[in-house]
């Protein structure tokens, strides 16, 4: 048999096993993106909040697009485990004075939804929130803020839509 006889392989063929898998979580995406959530009871909110688990212990982030990194508040680092390591630096944030960075600790055991990987805290003195998942997390991740889901799609290797809640969690600093 000559080259030109070799049968040649259809297209459904030529796709291999291994990229149904794929194949199938982008029709789940999109399906996703498209479909409505049940109407809820909470107010609707102009930020959104994932739970999540850092260290196995449960906690409550904001997500930001607009932060740099992901930012936790001295308390709630101690609450959930993290050993900071001095840092030097401030961060600012925006209509405030730059406030001095606490510590850092890096590569810290994190699970979203169906996500599990690892994820870096930098601590500094927040008013308002104790942890907040910035564009670090959501570029690591390959995360996006769908609002109109009330959502955040995690578009990594562990493809998994997570609800957002309505409400943050503060805790009181000891001063």
């Amino acid at each position: 048999m000559s080259v030109e006889e070799t049968p040649k392989e259809t297209e459904e063929e030529a796709c291999h096993e291994d990229e149904e898998p794929r194949r199938m979580s982008f029709v789940y995406m999109m399906y996703a993106m498209g479909k409505e959530g049940p109407k809820t009871r909470e107010e609707p909110t102009n930020m959104m909040y994932v739970d999540l688990v850092v260290n196995g212990r449960n906690a409550r982030a904001m997500v930001d697009t607009g932060a740099s990194h992901n930012f936790v508040i001295e308390a709630e680092a101690r609450r959930l485990g993290l050993v900071l390591k001095k840092g030097g630096g401030s961060m600012k944030s925006v209509n405030s004075k730059a406030k001095p960075i606490l510590g850092v600790e890096e590569q810290v055991e994190a699970k979203l939804g169906d996500w599990e990987g690892k994820m870096n805290f930098t601590a500094v003195n927040m008013d308002d929130f104790n942890l907040v998942l910035g564009l670090e997390f959501l570029r690591t991740s390959k995360a996006v803020v769908m609002p109109h889901l009330n959502s955040l799609l995690v578009a990594g290797r562990q493809t998994c839509l997570v609800r957002s809640t309505g409400t943050p969690t503060k805790i009181k600093e000891k001063g």
